[in-house]
């Protein structure tokens, strides 16, 4: 959990068209069991697909270099913000990460 209040929060989502996304994370650092580490900025642009919706959610499908291709559910709780469960494919930690618009 040290790593994972240290990593969220940072990470930029703009949505360019309806197909593509542009995810970008600033260059930071952290500690991890008492040593210091540094991350790299990364910035990739991201191909989607919107699979369902209903009245409070996006249902996604996701391609990326890393993870190749995720399903995430976009849960919306108002007009600014939006959460995904954390091990939608891409953790064991059960969580939500909040995203905000900006």
């Amino acid at each position: 959990m040290e790593f994972i209040s240290q990593a969220t929060g940072y990470l930029k989502i703009e949505y360019v068209d309806s197909k593509t996304a542009k995810e970008f994370m600033p260059k930071r650092s952290f500690v991890l069991n008492g040593k210091k580490y540094k991350m790299d900025e990364y910035q990739e642009l991201v191909k989607y697909e919107i699979l369902g919706f209903t009245e409070s959610s996006i249902i996604i499908q996701k391609t990326d270099e890393i993870f190749g291709k995720m399903i995430f559910t976009l849960q919306f709780e108002d007009d600014n913000t939006y959460w995904i469960y954390l091990s939608s494919g891409i953790s064991t930690i059960h969580g939500r990460e909040y995203f905000k618009k900006i």
